[in-house]
């Protein structure tokens, strides 16, 4: 992997605010177990399925939450943002991944959109114009920078630096 440039001013995941829906999800699986456990502990020794190995409730909603947790690691750790003095750098995957860097010298303007359910959850998007000049031709481009977190800060960070390094 090549070297950064510039000095690292945030580096972060997906922010854990765009993944509201998920981790409702497995607390509520967790809080119906609980439920379950200590209000009706028979429903939980219900067999469901009775092939070769009988599959109860209990069993169900374990490995129901187990794949749900695994799926909201995978999510999390899947997009890795790294924002330094002079690129951005952009990582998609875990195994196999997707990089992109954009010097602070390409970029033209900076913009950010968070709905009213994304500020109260503290996340957004970002996207970004650069100018990329090949062959002596030069042309926008949009690049979209999703799920982070506090993006108008980073946006109001990002346009200081801007300004700094052309001024």
């Amino acid at each position: 992997m090549q070297a950064l440039k510039g000095t690292p001013i945030f580096s972060g995941h997906r922010a854990w605010g765009s993944l509201f829906k998920l981790i409702f999800t497995i607390l509520l699986l967790l809080g119906l177990t609980i439920y379950l456990y200590l209000k009706h502990p028979s429903y939980l020794g219900y067999v469901l399925l009775t092939y070769r190995i009988p599959i109860t409730l209990e069993y169900l909603l374990g490995f129901v939450i187990f794949i749900l947790i695994i799926a909201l690691l995978y999510k999390h750790y899947r997009w890795t943002y790294i924002i330094s003095t002079k690129e951005i750098i952009v990582k998609k995957g875990i195994i196999a991944s997707d990089v992109k860097n954009y010097l602070y010298d390409q970029i033209q303007e900076v913009n950010t959109f968070q709905t009213v359910a994304q500020r109260i959850l503290l996340y957004g998007q970002m996207s970004l114009t650069l100018l990329i000049t090949l062959t002596g031709q030069s042309e926008p481009e949009k690049a979209y920078l999703q799920y982070l977190h506090r993006p108008r800060y980073l946006a109001n960070l990002m346009i200081a630096l801007l300004k700094i390094g052309r001024s």
